[in-house]
């Protein structure tokens, strides 16, 4: 189960490529990169979230 948990944490490099280029770069940032962000965000909130809850039934 730790491996699932680390590679969706892989999920969220490019959120970080976002913000590492708006930041100190001051680049533009699109509509439809704010919302693919907010997708993979709450993708892997919920892929930790399920897998908390599969722990505790086990």
């Amino acid at each position: 189960m730790l491996h699932k948990r680390r590679r969706s944490f892989l999920n969220l490099l490019p959120v970080a490529t976002m913000f590492g280029a708006y930041f100190p770069l001051k680049e533009t940032i699109a509509s439809m990169y704010v919302l693919g962000s907010v997708i993979v965000i709450v993708g892997v909130f919920l892929v930790m979230r399920g897998e908390s809850i599969v722990r505790k039934k086990e």
